[in-house]
């Protein structure tokens, strides 16, 4: 067992250290469940519809307790969406850390 499980077990774990570790396999699952043009049609798709609803409804008509559950699901939503962008943005780096060319030129060789 890793330290997290046992901080979560134990009820010790941070806020931030929850939210980073929910990050972390949410970027993980979205990674190994979804092809990088699923998880941008999600993106959009999503975004669309969270937009659709927030139309839809007039602010003055909702009852208080659903403005607030409402919040609190595209907050989560939006942070979802963090956690599909950034694990796109990982990607990328890791992607361009492998794709440097070896340097053109002379370079010096230690010799043991």
């Amino acid at each position: 067992m890793d330290e997290t499980e046992e901080r979560t077990e134990q009820g010790t774990e941070s806020e931030a250290d929850r939210q980073r570790r929910i990050r972390f396999e949410a970027e993980k699952l979205g990674e190994s469940m979804f092809s990088k043009e699923t998880r941008d049609h999600l993106v959009r798709a999503s975004t669309e519809m969270i937009l659709a609803i927030d139309s839809m409804i007039p602010r003055d008509k909702i009852p208080e307790d659903v403005k607030k559950h409402f919040m609190a699901a595209q907050r989560e939503t939006l942070l979802l969406f963090r956690s599909v962008l950034d694990a796109q943005i990982n990607l990328c780096r890791d992607l361009e850390a492998k794709e440097q060319p070896p340097e053109a030129g002379l370079r010096k060789i230690e010799l043991e």
